[in-house]
């Protein structure tokens, strides 16, 4: 057990005896150390509480319980949670009753029994203290363990969130690295079969001229030599799509925009695609108007030139407008066609590297598709959108989106423009991809 302090509240000594048998009955099986504090007077009694704050307190009366009175109201007014015993006279007892009123825990009479009656109390007392000392190391315990199962917890939210955070990214790094595996796959199917196929076709009317010339009229040989310049510009918009595209993979395209007129841009790709055209009876139209947009003008020129060059690929006949319709803040500019059109499981098709297939034009003109992939990208870099509306047997039209001006252009993250922004031409049939 632990060792006590006893508070002695006795003017005269006439307790000293008592607390001489009390501690004599303590044998050496069950110690009950205390330390004894003398004190004489009620004002010495409450100096000595507040500054040793005993275990125990004892006050020693007579008739007279004044100090008594005086202790336990100091004690309760200081909010000192001191047991307080009153030992009194046999004559005494009967006015016990005041001195529990008043927060007293016990009277005991002053008898020859006293001695052992203390050594009762201050065991009691001892056992207590140990009780309240295992419960408060308890209790200091089981906080220190809800402060660890706390900071456990809070590690263990950490380490959840850094985990998911960590799969987040792996999930992206999955993507990416899908989105370069079907890129190098999209380029080496270009490599080995769309690139090759003209450059087989190149080589054979060159040879053809070259070893048969002498035995050629001139009317085969200009022949021969269309077809092999056919085969030449063909890889050379090939080469040129290509080397944009891998640009572009690589964030090396340069994005400089600025105020320009979508009509002269158009008007520049026309004088380039306008001989094409002929050949096959096509006619282009240019119902642009004043309409002045903010973008990259090569860009914008490379998506209206490869909008335009399919459209004449899948046209037998007809014609091919571009027009543009002016929105809030953007410019929706479309390329329509009355060509062969698609079927919805192709439109779907087009604009991912995944899915996309090279179809042939109307002519056996070679395609690989990644013209329109080239558009989709070199559209979202300036912030819009491209879109397709299509059936099959009734044409095409192709619709992007542009910036009026440069407080509509995107941040440096080049975030895309909510779908609900772009907007096609009344009467378009086929659903919108």
């Amino acid at each position: 057990m632990n060792s006590i302090q006893v508070l002695v509240v006795d003017d005269d000594g006439g307790i000293d005896a008592a607390l001489k048998t009390a501690a004599a009955c303590m044998t050496a099986d069950t110690p009950v150390p205390f330390e004894t504090l003398k004190a004489r007077g009620a004002e010495h009694a409450l100096t000595q509480s507040v500054m040793e704050n005993p275990d125990l307190c004892l006050i020693l009366v007579g008739d007279d319980f004044t100090a008594a009175h005086a202790i336990l109201a100091g004690l309760k007014e200081a909010g000192l949670n001191v047991p307080v015993t009153v030992i009194a006279p046999p004559a005494e007892m009967p006015r016990e009753a005041s001195l529990i009123e008043r927060g007293a825990r016990g009277v005991i009479r002053r008898d020859a029994s006293l001695g052992s009656v203390l050594h009762y109390i201050v065991r009691n007392t001892s056992a207590l203290k140990a009780a309240e000392d295992r419960l408060r190391a308890d209790r200091e315990r089981l906080l220190s363990q809800i402060l660890d199962l706390r900071d456990g917890r809070e590690r263990a939210e950490e380490q959840s969130i850094r985990y998911l955070e960590m799969v987040e990214e792996l999930a992206l790094a999955k993507e990416r690295l899908e989105r370069l595996d079907q890129e190098k796959n999209k380029l080496f199917s270009i490599i080995a079969h769309d690139l090759r196929s003209p450059f087989t076709a190149l080589l054979g009317y060159t040879a053809m001229i070259a070893d048969m010339s002498d035995k050629l009229d001139p009317e085969k040989i200009s022949h021969f030599a269309r077809r092999a310049h056919d085969s030449g510009a063909n890889i050379f918009k090939l080469l040129e799509n290509l080397l944009e595209w891998v640009q572009l993979q690589m964030n090396r395209t340069e994005y400089a925009p600025s105020q320009e007129k979508l009509k002269d841009i158009a008007a520049r790709t026309f004088e380039i695609l306008e001989p094409v055209a002929q050949e096959k009876g096509l006619v282009l139209e240019c119902r642009l108007n004043g309409e002045s947009a903010f973008v990259d003008p090569n860009m914008t020129a490379a998506v209206i030139r490869n909008l335009v060059n399919n459209a004449i690929k899948f046209t037998p006949a007809g014609k091919i407008s571009v027009f543009a319709e002016t929105l809030p803040e953007h410019i929706a500019v479309s390329v329509r066609d009355n060509g062969i059109g698609m079927p919805p499981d192709v439109a779907r098709k087009i604009f991912s590297i995944a899915g996309n297939v090279s179809t042939k034009g109307t002519n056996g003109e070679a395609g690989t598709g990644l013209g329109i992939i080239l558009c989709k990208e070199l559209v979202e870099r300036g912030g819009g959108e491209l879109r397709v509306v299509s059936e099959e047997g009734r044409g095409s039209t192709f619709t992007f989106t542009v910036p009026r001006s440069p407080t509509t252009t995107p941040h440096a993250d080049m975030s895309r423009p909510p779908s609900a922004q772009i907007r096609h031409p009344q009467g378009d049939a086929g659903p919108v991809f």
